[in-house]
């Protein structure tokens, strides 16, 4: 059985904004946090955490085998998921300007789609319940 229990992202940055990085760097394991519990995906009966497998590691067969476990266990628990790209009005004026290249126009459309969703939840009006979201990986926000 292969289990993956952490993915790591590796950053680079200049010597002289090392200290600055590494106050502000969220790449390291966090301790003594309430809403964290340590193993707690664990199976009943098992005392630690199972050897971590890289994926670069397996042969062919055995990263086959668990593509097709990832496969299996998407259809029967998640089933196809519909695209829905939607927009908002509060960034038409933005996603407009001139000059923006697409990594840009990229990232405005996706904070757009995620600003339209939340409207269709009925999750903006702040007047029936105050509400906070947290805006993860679609770039810099631009709508605030």
């Amino acid at each position: 059985i292969l289990y993956l229990t952490r993915v790591y992202v590796f950053s680079s940055c200049f010597e002289h904004r090392l200290e600055q990085h590494l106050a502000i760097c969220n790449a390291r394991e966090k301790t003594g946090l309430s809403y964290m519990s340590r193993n707690i995906n664990l199976r009943p009966g098992d005392q630690e955490e199972p050897p971590k497998t890289s994926l670069s590691s397996l042969s062919d067969q055995q990263l086959l085998s668990f593509i097709t476990r990832v496969e299996a266990a998407h259809r029967e628990n998640v089933g196809t998921i519909e695209e829905s790209i939607l927009s908002h009005h509060i960034m038409k004026k933005e996603m407009t300007r001139p000059g923006y290249g697409p990594s840009v126009v990229r990232h405005l459309s996706q904070n757009s789609s995620i600003l339209g969703h939340l409207e269709n939840s009925a999750l903006l009006n702040t007047s029936i319940t105050p509400t906070c979201f947290i805006e993860f990986g679609a770039g810099r926000v631009r709508s605030c």
